[in-house]
């Protein structure tokens, strides 16, 4: 077979096989207190941080989750039920979003936010579209950098400053699956607040993915958790980590 869906997923690379293979003798858990969960918890940090440096992450916090899809859930959903996220009601997106971002804009429409959605005809962004989403103020903005169906790349740096111009509140969100490792970008350079990325698009393993939040997002805001339990990853994505998942993201970031 010769495979040709890489927009879907990638087949794992012979480095990822390797690191993963290597992380099964490191059997604990990162929560315990043991030895065995020390060696795991260091392993995870050193996997985080190469994670972090491969999409240009020079402070923030890097959340680990089981998918790019959760980490555009805990994005949106994290931040619209922050009480310092309340004062406006309205969410900026596209109409041409990955369904986990616009599946979670439907069910927000339900609850009663209003939710803007700027036209990407012609795989661009619409500069009128996003001035008449501005006329009042915005809880949000969550847009896609790269399309996951046309393959179309979006200019959401030059719309996040716009908005952060006009609403310096607003939180800027990019579901850059698509985008990791592909084209160049860092936080930075996109103005963005969170970024949602995954392992399985760049060689690595299926079920890990992560969402970037900045300082700003992360200590000022407090990103509410949308899944409870133990407090793992500082509380923002409880259960135990994938450590095998996450060691071969790791790989593939690297």
């Amino acid at each position: 077979m010769i495979y040709l869906d890489n927009s879907a997923t990638t087949a794992l690379s012979n480095e990822v096989k390797a690191a993963m293979t290597a992380a099964m003798e490191s059997f604990g858990n990162p929560s315990s207190l043991h030895s065995a969960g020390d060696i795991a918890r260091r392993e995870l940090a050193v996997a985080r941080a190469k994670v972090a440096s491969s999409l240009g992450a020079k402070n923030g916090k890097l959340i680990f989750t089981s998918c790019g899809s959760e980490a555009s859930n805990l994005a949106i959903l994290g931040c619209v039920s922050s009480k310092k996220r309340r004062a406006a009601r309205r969410i900026v997106t596209t109409d041409s979003e990955h369904p986990s971002v616009e599946n979670v804009m439907c069910a927000l429409e339900e609850q009663g936010f209003e939710i803007v959605r700027v036209s990407t005809a012609g795989g661009e962004l619409s500069a009128a579209d996003l001035e008449r989403a501005l006329e009042e103020p915005i809880l949000m903005v969550s847009m896609m950098l790269v399309n996951n169906e046309t393959g179309a790349v979006y200019q959401v740096s030059e719309f996040f400053k716009r908005v952060k111009d006009k609403y310096p509140e607003a939180v800027c969100h990019c579901d850059a699956v698509q985008g990791f490792l592909k084209i160049a970008f860092t936080p930075n350079t996109l103005n963005a607040d969170m970024i949602s990325i995954s392992a399985h698009k760049i060689h690595g393993p299926k079920g890990v993915g992560a969402l970037w939040g900045s300082d700003r997002i992360i200590r000022e805001r407090r990103l509410v958790p949308t899944l409870l339990g133990g407090g793992q990853e500082e509380g923002f994505r409880s259960g135990t980590e994938n450590t095998l998942g996450i060691a071969g993201f790791a790989a593939a970031a690297e």
